[in-house]
């Protein structure tokens, strides 16, 4: 039996991470870091406005990228993100298009009126 995930169970995952209900304090201080030194900063990372960190893991398996983290705001504030796009092999306007959907988001969230209500 093959083993699938999704976005959605990154997300949940970086939520029990983020949340402390999975690992030791010690061992989410390990991970967070690991996620923080991510070396492709091509997809979500690249959509994070100034001042902001990501903390994520991508993936590339020809047909499909992907990336999930947890993204950090100026202000203190933090949201979960994960997104899969399935793509022509090696088509490499995907990347584009989650770089697209990680700055909207971003600054949908990162303006002042909603900041407040997080």
């Amino acid at each position: 039996m093959p083993c699938t995930s999704s976005p959605a169970d990154l997300v949940r995952l970086s939520a029990l991470v983020d949340q402390h209900k999975l690992i030791s304090e010690g061992s989410q201080f390990q991970v967070i870091d690991i996620l923080c030194h991510c070396h492709n900063n091509k997809l979500l990372a690249a959509g994070v406005g100034k001042g902001g960190t990501i903390a994520h893991k991508t993936g590339d398996i020809g047909f499909l990228v992907g990336d999930a983290g947890i993204i950090s705001l100026p202000n203190g504030k933090h949201y979960l993100t994960g997104i899969f796009v399935i793509r022509p092999h090696e088509d490499e306007r995907v990347r584009e298009f989650v770089r697209q959907v990680s700055r909207i988001v971003y600054q949908y969230l990162d303006q002042p009126q909603l900041s407040q209500k997080y």
